[in-house]
């Protein structure tokens, strides 16, 4: 990508209507925040990989560190990807067991269970029970947290056979990803990720704890800056390039940012997780995290927004309708 700025150390700052964002959208965006979003952290709008809304709230700054609830998934997979690259994993069609010692799995693990896929885990079809309600929330996710040993708690679940190849939120699917990522590799998924994914990026200052037995959390936990949000959202945007270097396979990115799988009708289609959506014409994706944290992003108009806010909520307004009504409607195409 000849020509194009990357944020490795310092973001380059312009103005929105430089960069085709209507003034009037940015004031707009401010005010529907200040009336219906009052737990916001931040909002971030990069166009054309250039810095031009920045904003923070309740006492956060540029150098707050972000509980990104479940926009860690996406980094998991982002690895998931970058593992394939470098060979450590051959293909998403790779059963998840494969990479287990046998004194790791049950011995009445079962045929389902020992084809259970890469590419079940990241479009969560694996059929394991689980219970989510209309809003994807989780019943047994204390449960899970609360065990000794997260992994064994995970190839105990039974497999609930209409729900198999069918999609359903559970974050377990993401944690064995994690796992996955900690035998391919020799290393756990947060030490994997400084080398191939931060460092790169320029990310630095994160953190993302382990189970009891030392993996990372593959599915919540992770605490990064919100600009760093942004340079995941653009290095989907670029399709896994970085500055020259592809960090994760080209095929990997644009597989993850497409419907894989029918999704749940509130959020979209889902990929690999990211779900996957269009407004006014314009394709876009987005990782979601509880209490709204958000990466939104539109190949179209080379657009990246980011939202954080309090995770510590159990009620909370999705930035989604201000996002597509104010921020997509007031982006002018390139020509």
């Amino acid at each position: 990508m000849s020509g194009t700025f990357w944020p490795t150390k310092q973001w380059r700052i312009g103005a929105p209507e430089e960069h085709g964002i209507d003034r009037e959208a940015i004031r707009a965006l401010s005010a529907h925040i200040g009336e219906k979003l009052p737990k916001l952290y931040s909002v971030l709008v990069i166009r054309h990989g250039v810095l031009v809304h920045e904003q923070y709230y309740n006492g956060t700054n540029e150098n707050s560190l972000m509980n990104v609830r479940s926009v860690t998934k996406s980094f998991t997979s982002t690895l998931i990807g970058a593992a394939i690259g470098d060979g450590y994993v051959e293909s998403v069609d790779v059963p998840a067991a494969a990479f287990f010692a046998s004194d790791e799995l049950p011995k009445d693990l079962g045929e389902q269970k020992l084809a259970t896929t890469l590419r079940h885990l990241l479009t969560m079809s694996s059929g394991f029970f689980w219970l989510t309600g209309s809003k994807l929330g989780e019943k047994h996710l204390s449960r899970f947290h609360e065990s000794k040993d997260w992994l064994r708690f995970i190839w105990r679940l039974p497999v609930v056979e209409d729900m198999r190849g069918r999609f359903q939120y559970r974050s377990t699917d993401s944690h064995l990803l994690s796992c996955v990522l900690t035998r391919a590799t020799g290393r756990c998924a947060g030490d994997y990720a400084a080398e191939r994914l931060f460092a790169p990026l320029g990310i630095r200052d994160v953190i993302w704890p382990p189970d009891p037995q030392g993996n990372t959390a593959g599915h919540v936990f992770l605490q990064l800056r919100a600009r760093d949000m942004a340079k995941l959202g653009l290095l989907y945007l670029h399709r896994g390039e970085w500055d020259g270097r592809q960090l994760v396979p080209r095929e990997y990115i644009d597989a993850a940012a497409s419907a894989q799988i029918e999704g749940h009708p509130s959020y979209g289609e889902y990929g690999f997780k990211w779900w996957v959506s269009r407004f006014a014409g314009q394709p876009y994706y987005f990782a979601q995290g509880h209490g709204g944290q958000y990466i939104f992003v539109v190949p179209g108009l080379e657009l990246v927004c980011v939202f954080t806010a309090d995770p510590a909520v159990s009620r909370w307004k999705s930035v989604r309708p201000a996002f597509e009504n104010i921020l997509i409607k007031g982006t002018v195409p390139d020509r």
